[in-house]
């Protein structure tokens, strides 16, 4: 996987840092949806699947089982609309 950004100066680094700027002004940033794979190189995380952090620990699960307290922290692109893929439970919240 692939997830550098591209050199400074080029058109690509300056479309991502207009976009950065823009999603500032909303109080977003830019990441990259990801885990790791069992030598602990980055991996893409696969569509559907949401990184999931609650009390502290990152777990994955799939888009539909998220718990009700589970509040929307990441979203990307699935080639339709805007999709989940990171979470967080508040640590006092019930499962």
């Amino acid at each position: 996987m692939n997830a550098a950004l591209p050199a400074r100066g080029t058109p690509a680094y300056e479309r991502i840092s207009a976009m950065a700027k823009e999603l500032s002004s909303y109080g977003l940033g830019i990441f990259v949806p990801h885990s790791h794979d069992r030598s602990g190189s980055i991996i893409e995380l696969p569509q559907g699947t949401v990184a999931m952090e609650q009390r502290l620990q990152v777990s994955f699960t799939r888009a539909e089982t998220l718990p009700l307290s589970s509040v929307p922290v990441g979203w990307r692109w699935n080639g339709v609309e805007l999709a989940v893929c990171a979470g967080c439970c508040d640590a006092g919240a019930p499962d």
